[in-house]
């Protein structure tokens, strides 16, 4: 009985650990590399990953394993493997700030590169924001198509400055439709109607389904596949 109830304790105590667990997601678009930051945080430890995006791309992902320790506002942070050349090389626990504002809560982080003004490398801070839900944030700026009396296509021709830069698209789709996505040059992915992603992430150039599995909104997102520049988008249902 006294085995039973301990074994019952354990089990508690590592339900409620499990539970006390916050997660926390930081990117900063404003740099000249995607950059995210996860991390868990349960109790004083700190695990996460820190991670970089090459000229936006994110096939070209790049991740930095990190543990650490927070107390209060403050994690001190080490990269067990490799440290990201973007941040100093020194000292080999970095400090960064959790900074809550009116708009929500932010990462602060020392980083290393070169300042483009002073034409010198040196060390500095950014703030970085939490992370955006994927589907919100298309959806936010996306452009409702609908297709003119008597046809079943739309096109459009589209302009990119960055690599980082997306256009989002609205189409109310029936289940069972057969439809197909032309973007010579761009990344195609989307989201079904119940908010999940395309399940192979994303398309180059075309994509179709010969029947659509779900009714509803349909939200596309349209990507540069290379150098930004123009890229034609064609919608096509039947």
């Amino acid at each position: 009985m006294q085995k039973a109830l301990s074994i019952l304790v354990g089990i508690l105590t590592i339900g409620v650990a499990a539970a006390s667990a916050q997660s926390k997601c930081f990117e900063n678009n404003g740099l000249k590399d995607g950059h995210s930051v996860e991390m868990s945080i349960s109790g004083k430890t700190v695990t996460g990953s820190f991670s970089i995006a090459p000229d936006y791309d994110t096939d070209r992902v790049k991740r930095y394993e990190f543990t650490g320790m927070i107390a209060g506002s403050v994690i001190s942070v080490k990269f067990p493997d490799q440290t990201p050349v973007e941040v100093p090389s020194s000292p080999s626990t970095k400090r960064w700030t959790l900074v809550r504002t009116t708009s929500g809560e932010k990462l602060r982080v020392t980083l290393y590169g070169k300042n483009y003004t002073t034409n010198k490398w040196g060390s500095y801070t950014a703030d970085y924001t939490m992370c955006k839900d994927p589907h919100d944030e298309a959806a936010s700026t996306a452009k409702r198509i609908t297709f003119a009396k008597g046809t079943t296509a739309w096109a459009s021709d589209l302009s990119f400055t960055s690599k980082g830069e997306k256009k989002s698209y609205k189409l109310g789709l029936r289940s069972g439709q057969k439809v197909s996505v032309l973007a010579p040059g761009c990344g195609i992915s989307f989201f079904y109607p119940d908010k999940t992603p395309y399940e192979e992430g994303t398309a180059i150039d075309t994509w179709g389904s010969d029947k659509l599995p779900q009714s509803g909104d349909y939200l596309f997102v349209i990507s540069p596949a290379g150098e930004p520049g123009v890229c034609k988008v064609r919608f096509e249902a039947r």
